[in-house]
């Protein structure tokens, strides 16, 4: 690999005339200033960065074995020939059997011969990195890039897990094999702009985050103070409880039709064809904020407890988690909402249990500020971000 030297005084070597780099030509721009802590500006294959002068304390910016790894490392091919092998581990690893013997069939083969291979060629490539570029004290150096840093733990790690002896007590660290895949975030730019968009991203978004909490914040308290029960609506054959002897014992009993539906606001346990027509009597449970639905004992309750079968409850199962009852549950309600996953649903119990136009107005206002409104202005920001990004970048 041919090493061009310019001029190697401080950095007067940019004022000087640059002999043109060919696609593998190492080309020292300047030599730096130790005593200005100015490190050595080095074109390798049409990109320019700072190198230490010695990596490792051992191998010169200048020296042939050094030049030819530089020119290795920065080759576009070798990028592609790891980005191949990061393939080939992830394919591996989703066709890995987990339930079946590690000593049979397909897992014998990636762990005894596969994984070692890989293994060791990730090894070389870290190593060959350290010596082009050095290892950690100088800036450009391998670990002073945050996304070198995966790279070398799921390197060590494996290393670690061939350890002699390391059967039993060092074998989970074979599970860090499991993050090779995500080295292909280093190997791809494209995904390092979409990953470090992401986190510039993350400091902008505080203020559309503290919007969006204000927001569920707000459509909670709306809907505990509205809704609060009313998943406990169910038709009953009685109009009110019974007390009756059940197995020796006293008990009230308020059997339910069966109609899986809420009732109290657009449905009210009639018959679809004729309104005049009850099959049942809505009730709800004994602190429901409407008492027209609370159970009415004659002559009080008396200490009797509820019949098998008769004790108010939700008629959804999956009502137990989405519901309006306190502010947890009703900010797990919007959330849902916000995904508009099955926010349809949610909206019709609703319409059922409380009333047509307040539900359809509650959740279509809900749906358009926190999917609609909220989400496309933190897309926004992101985009922004990504902007922002590629500008400096540029």
């Amino acid at each position: 690999v041919p090493v061009v030297p310019s001029h190697t005084d401080g950095d007067s070597g940019l004022k000087g005339t640059k002999k043109p780099a060919s696609e593998s030509r190492i080309v020292i721009l300047t030599m730096g200033d130790p005593q200005q802590n100015k490190l050595p500006l080095v074109e390798v294959r049409g990109k320019t960065k700072r190198l230490c002068r010695k990596s490792l304390y051992l191998f010169p910016i200048d020296g042939c074995f050094r030049t030819h790894l530089l020119s290795l490392v920065e080759w576009r091919w070798f990028d592609n020939f790891i980005l191949f092998l990061i393939l080939l581990n992830s394919l591996a690893l989703a066709c890995y059997q987990y339930r079946q013997s590690d000593k049979s069939g397909f897992n014998y083969f990636v762990n005894n011969i596969l994984d070692p291979i890989l293994t060791a060629f990730f090894t070389v490539e870290l190593v060959l990195k350290v010596i082009a570029w050095g290892f950690f004290m100088d800036k450009g150096s391998y670990l002073r890039d945050a996304w070198n840093w995966l790279d070398f733990v799921v390197v060590v790690t494996a290393l670690i897990s061939y350890i002699p002896g390391s059967s039993g007590n060092l074998s989970f660290f074979r599970l860090f094999r499991i993050l090779r895949p995500l080295r292909s975030l280093n190997s791809v730019p494209q995904l390092k702009v979409l990953v470090n968009t992401v986190i510039s991203s993350v400091p902008r978004l505080a203020n559309v985050t503290i919007m969006m909490f204000f927001c569920f914040w707000i459509f909670g308290i709306i809907g505990i103070t509205l809704l609060d029960g009313i998943f406990y609506h169910g038709c009953h054959k009685d109009p009110k409880p019974q007390l009756v002897e059940e197995n020796g014992a006293m008990c009230w009993s308020w059997p339910y039709t069966g109609d899986e539906r809420l009732c109290g606001g657009r449905y009210d346990c009639k018959t679809p064809s004729s309104d005049d027509i009850p099959i049942g009597f809505c009730g709800g449970h004994e602190e429901d904020p409407d008492k027209s639905v609370r159970p009415v004992f004659d002559g009080g309750k008396q200490g009797y407890d509820w019949c098998v079968g008769s004790k108010p409850k939700k008629i959804f199962p999956e009502t137990d988690f989405i519901h309006f009852d306190h502010i947890g549950g009703a900010l797990l309600t919007i959330f849902q909402c916000m995904t508009m996953e099955g926010w349809t649903d949610i909206m019709y119990y609703v319409q059922d249990g409380f009333g047509f136009w307040v539900a359809t107005i509650y959740f279509f206002t809900l749906v358009a500020i926190t999917s609609f409104a909220l989400l496309n202005l933190a897309l926004a920001v992101v985009d922004e971000a990504r902007e922002d990004f590629e500008t400096e970048e540029s």
